[in-house]
């Protein structure tokens, strides 16, 4: 094997290949990951970003369009050795969705027995499988007036197990008289499934695992960042915004609403009677604290304004995940760069001091470029993407799902 490394030039690295895939935006970014005790962002690829207008078949589209573009990037680099010579071999692939194309839901199965019991593979093999038996008619009517008439499970995992009332990675051969398993499921529409596929085996051979961005950011959070056993989690995407809750270090549910980014941008675009392109370097400039004085008040009164459109979407929201007097007070904002100050500022106003599910308002914790930082390594040919970020911690650190679309 070592005189064949040596005549063949280079040994290939092990790398993972994560996708961002914003149907709302209708393109795609990616990045390559170096796998190991401290992850590297070793190379980023971002399609220019555009608002997609008109009906979601025209966005999935030109997604579509971007995947092909993002993947036959990726192949340049991968051939093009760079200044290093290193060469990469991608062995897993994880494509992680946007909302609103995916349907997540969270089951909390409980077991219990007198004489106590040894917790194995087996037995929690089967207790998944019992649930899944007894709730897929349950769920079946709702998940096909989400997502279409032929969703399909494209991941199942366990996020959390607790043995006689305590978290635990690693329960197999203990000795338990309860046993408490969370159990995350994701279904997506089978036709997007399908050409998202058919993309990614156009140019790598690798198996792609299909992902919630929710469960990615969760899983990320839970294990890299430190937080409270109850919180909330923002992510603004480009047309959605998802909320999810997280209780006793459980994902429990997240719930999406129809207003992001590039509504935001819309909606500056109309006030301030400009073009789409203006208000989002507008944005990004008052994100980054850029912007001069004299445009400040208007921006701000559009921004103030756009808040109030924002607000009722969130608060909605907040009631559909609570099932107490309360809300958790920790949240943690994921968007992009330069928009992660504006809806901190959203989430910190006194509109919400008042409310009983917030009775002191949030602490907010932006995950932005300088906490990336301090989460992964990344390479001159990688940019410091937050969202990114949390998905290839997530991509180098999970297990395989129970099941897979692929």
């Amino acid at each position: 094997m070592a005189l064949f490394s040596l005549f063949s030039g280079k040994p290939r690295e092990q790398s993972t290949l994560v996708v961002h895939i914003d149907v709302g935006e209708g393109s795609c970014r990616g990045a390559l990951l170096l796998t190991g005790v401290s992850p590297e962002m070793t190379y980023t690829s971002h399609a220019p970003e555009r608002i997609v207008r008109g009906a979601r078949a025209k966005s999935f589209a030109a997604t579509l369009v971007s995947l092909k573009d993002l993947l036959g990037e990726v192949s340049k680099f991968m051939a093009s050795e760079g200044e290093n010579g290193r060469r990469f071999h991608i062995e897993k692939i994880y494509a992680i969705l946007s909302a609103p194309y995916y349907l997540s839901h969270t089951a909390l199965i409980k077991y219990r027995e007198k004489d106590g019991f040894v917790v194995t593979p087996e037995l929690v093999s089967s207790l998944v499988a019992n649930y899944r038996r007894g709730s897929d008619k349950e769920l079946e009517a709702h998940t096909e007036a989400e997502i279409g008439e032929t969703p399909v499970t494209v991941a199942e995992r366990i996020v959390d197990m607790k043995v006689n009332g305590y978290h635990t990675a690693s329960p197999y051969g203990k000795k338990a008289a309860t046993l408490d398993l969370g159990v995350f499921k994701t279904e997506i529409a089978s036709e997007v499934i399908g050409k998202l596929e058919q993309e990614f085996k156009k140019h790598f051979r690798a198996p792609v695992f299909f992902e919630p961005l929710s469960l990615a950011a969760y899983v990320a959070l839970r294990n890299h960042v430190h937080f409270d056993q109850d919180f909330l989690f923002i992510v603004v995407g480009n047309e959605v915004t998802e909320v999810s809750l997280v209780r006793g270090f459980v994902l429990l549910e997240t719930v999406s609403f129809p207003f992001g980014k590039h509504s935001l941008i819309r909606h500056v675009s109309r006030e301030l009677n400009m073009t789409e392109d203006a208000a989002s370097a507008s944005l990004s400039l008052y994100g980054t604290k850029e912007v001069r004085d004299d445009k400040n008040e208007k921006l701000e009164t559009s921004l103030q304004s756009g808040a109030k459109k924002w607000f009722p979407f969130f608060e909605k929201a907040l009631v559909a995940l609570s099932d107490e007097s309360s809300v958790p007070q920790s949240v943690y904002l994921i968007t992009d760069v330069g928009m992660d100050g504006i809806f901190k500022m959203f989430l910190e106003t006194d509109s919400f001091s008042g409310q009983s599910l917030v009775p002191s308002g949030f602490s907010v914790r932006p995950i932005d470029s300088e906490l990336a930082k301090t989460l992964m390594r990344f390479g001159k040919d990688a940019s410091c993407d937050p969202i990114l970020c949390l998905e290839g911690l997530f991509a180098v650190s999970t297990k395989l799902p129970l099941q897979s679309a692929s």
